[in-house]
């Protein structure tokens, strides 16, 4: 699932504590070790909510939703990601070699595939199509794929 917010497309799951206090509001993501505080000169809510929005581009939580991913899908690849969506599966990345699966999870790139150890089995998509996604661009969730199509 994703949300759109101040302008900025992100995956909750991305953001794994959020705290406000007199100080700021503080955040932390998914694999940081430490938590990232945001202040404001202003302590109004409209500039905090614009602080923890450029926190989030700078940390790669979320994009704008102009400057996402521009991929184009025909009928059959939307077809089978709905499937795969209805199926459990999150999110599709291609290896180095070109083999391109879902996942039930957000899969960690590592120096030439991609794994998850909650997704013991990964189902293979077809290798020819969804030609404007790479090992550089993966993984992408699905259901963001599905945004604009």
């Amino acid at each position: 699932m994703f949300i759109l917010f101040h302008g900025a497309i992100f995956d909750p799951a991305e953001i794994t504590m959020v705290q406000a206090d007199e100080a700021g509001l503080w955040i932390q993501t998914a694999g940081a070790a430490k938590v990232t505080l945001i202040e404001s000169e202003e302590k109004t809510a409209q500039a905090m909510l614009g602080e923890l929005y450029q926190v989030m581009l700078e940390q790669g939580i979320a994009c704008d939703n102009d400057d996402g991913p521009e991929i184009e899908l025909d009928e059959d690849e939307l077809s089978e990601l709905k499937q795969i969506l209805d199926d459990g599966y999150e999110y599709i990345a291609r290896d180095k070699s070109g083999s391109i699966y879902g996942y039930r999870f957000k899969p960690t790139k590592r120096k030439s595939t991609f794994e998850d150890p909650r997704t013991p089995d990964p189902v293979r998509l077809h290798r020819d199509w969804y030609s404007e996604i790479d090992y550089d661009a993966s993984p992408i969730s699905i259901t963001y794929l599905l945004l604009d199509n």
